[in-house]
């Protein structure tokens, strides 16, 4: 949350500054941010809080040194234990900020605090990235900004739905081809996969969100069951 004021220099002439984690799959985010840039102050994609593993604040200096809002923060940064600085403190200031725009994206499975666009915790299984564009196997007709993968890389938190997690999956199971177009990314790791040129998708919360019917719901679940059993006997 420092990181606007500590580097000013390196990012003078930038409209936007921002940060983000090492755990993400990008897919065609600036079909997502044409539309979001030059709008707003400060863009999260998640609706309750700052997305901290990707999130863009327009590049002033109010805003980057909008940490200096947080009451008492000196005194909070001298605590040896974590003191919720970024995650909660900085996003009470975020949220009260003029032109904030705070919606979920749905880009982060498997979090207790996070349903599912339909509202359930049933999260898709298979993610797509193909040529640039990342889709799932649940929301179909539907693209995302990009993928966060931070539970299937392992790992236990209060807030982590159970899952399976590539703690020890072998390497190779993240291994692809330089000239790969297109792979899934699931619960065993990433798999090359041939599926063509992308079909033209909507834009997750930003042109709506997917309806689910009960018999897609059935088929989807009953799918699943099918191909985890066919996986066990082989």
């Amino acid at each position: 949350m420092f990181l606007g004021d500590a580097f000013a220099d390196l990012i003078e002439g930038f409209d936007y500054f921002g940060w983000g984690d090492l755990d993400i799959i990008y897919g065609d985010l600036d079909r997502f941010l044409e539309s979001l840039f030059g709008k707003w102050n400060i863009i999260s994609f998640h609706k309750d809080m700052i997305s901290n593993h990707l999130v863009f604040f327009r590049n002033t200096p109010e805003l980057r040194q909008l940490y200096t809002k947080i009451p008492d923060y000196k005194s909070a940064m001298l605590k040896s234990e974590y003191a919720s600085l970024d995650d909660t403190h900085l996003s009470s200031v975020a949220k009260q900020y003029p032109n904030a725009f705070f919606a979920e994206f749905h880009t982060t499975p498997f979090v207790n605090w996070i349903p599912w666009c339909d509202g359930t915790y049933n999260f898709p299984a298979r993610w797509y990235w193909n040529q640039g564009k990342i889709t799932n196997d649940l929301d179909r007709g539907y693209e995302f900004p990009y993928f966060h993968f931070m539970v299937w890389k392992g790992g236990s938190k209060f807030y982590y739905c159970e899952s399976a997690n590539w703690i020890n999956l072998p390497v190779d199971s993240f291994s692809l081809d330089s000239k790969c177009n297109a792979f899934s990314i699931t619960a065993r790791g990433f798999t090359e996969v041939a599926l063509g040129n992308p079909v033209k998708c909507k834009r997750i919360t930003l042109e709506g969100k997917p309806s689910y019917s009960i018999m897609r719901r059935l088929r989807i679940k009953g799918q699943r069951l099918l191909k985890n059993l066919l996986t066990e006997c082989s």
